[in-house]
């Protein structure tokens, strides 16, 4: 009886304390691995820097607009045989239940993104889980080590990443990175700090962010550093909403250029399906083009009651929109239908 009751409370605390880490980053699921192939197609060329760092911001951008936010309910921490059962807001997800269930508190965010990264670069290198507590709070994001003692961060349940002044993703020095991923959360929290990070590969805990700061410079497999001389194509969303209409709504996108090339977009998506199977309209004739740094502006004529096959698109539904270029990038957004 105690074996088996003992089982039962490892199972249990394993959810509740986040015990043994590492077992929650799975870069081999194969669920990962169809995700990961679904959204980049997989690293086709291990020397194409470009790839790599366009298909990062794609796992995130996917991440953060596919997985719905969600708190987690009480959770029982068992005790041991005689005691009390207490309980905790907590209940950590694989991420095979994350992506199944299209929704997660930050740490489930944080373990999916993690395992696809690692799955992505065959886990050839180091890609971390890091996680703060503040004055009323803890947070969990994800962490790469770049060569040269950056560090890029991913937090998609809080929609930040490290980025340039353009808003581009970049790596920067390890100590600014963390500085301006702190100082983006100190408006909601005091006193963060950095105490912990971990992998499938291994696990550690610090007294504060000087010591991770630290310790993420010993990394002995980051990153490779993005190369700032090869042109790359990137486009970033500056405001995606929905308006009703006369018979509908329309969706109005704008984004910008923050690449290094010209971009040109060939077909627009919604719920991966081609908006002309919906019976949608634009107001603009494809394709799009966008030079460097320049801002376009269109929208999308969706009419009431719309379908495609077993869809229908509804007052309050979740729309995912994605742009195809011609160069094969694709860039991923979503609107709520008022």
């Amino acid at each position: 009886m105690e074996e088996w009751y003992n089982a039962i409370k490892n199972q249990i605390n394993l959810r509740s304390l986040g015990e043994n880490k590492e077992r929650f980053v799975t870069p081999d699921d194969p669920m990962v691995n169809d995700v990961v192939i679904q959204i980049t197609g997989g690293w086709s060329d291990s020397t194409n820097l470009e790839e790599y760092w366009d298909d990062l911001k794609k796992m995130y951008d996917w991440v953060t607009f596919n997985v719905k936010y969600s708190y987690d309910s009480p959770s029982p921490l068992m005790p041991e045989i005689g005691g009390s059962v207490s309980w905790i807001n907590d209940f950590w997800r694989f991420p095979n239940e994350t992506i199944r269930d299209k929704r997660g508190d930050c740490e489930d965010q944080a373990l999916l993104l993690a395992s696809m990264i690692r799955n992505y670069g065959g886990k050839r290198y180091a890609v971390w889980v890091v996680g703060w507590t503040g004055g009323s709070s803890s947070h969990l994001a994800v962490a790469l080590p770049v060569r040269g003692g950056d560090i890029v961060i991913l937090d998609p349940a809080g929609h930040f990443y490290t980025k340039d002044q353009y808003g581009r993703l970049t790596h920067k020095y390890s100590s600014s990175a963390i500085g301006e991923w702190i100082n983006y959360w100190s408006s909601e929290q005091k006193d963060i700090r950095i105490n912990f990070a971990f992998s499938d590969a291994e696990h550690q805990t610090f007294s504060g962010t000087n010591e991770f700061v630290e310790w993420s410079l010993l990394c002995r497999n980051p990153s490779p550093a993005k190369s700032s001389f090869l042109p790359y194509e990137q486009i970033e969303f500056r405001a995606v909403f929905s308006i009703p209409v006369a018979g509908g709504w329309n969706v109005h996108i704008t984004y910008v250029n923050t690449g290094s090339k010209p971009v040109r977009i060939d077909n627009v998506f919604i719920n991966n399906v081609p908006y002309t199977s919906w019976g949608t309209t634009l107001n603009i004739t494809l394709p799009i083009d966008a030079g460097i740094g320049v801002q376009k502006t269109f929208y999308i004529f969706i009419p009431t009651g719309a379908t495609y096959n077993s869809q229908r698109i509804t007052s309050g539904v979740v729309l995912t929109i994605k742009l195809h270029s011609t160069g094969g990038k694709e860039y991923f957004t979503s609107v709520v239908l008022p």
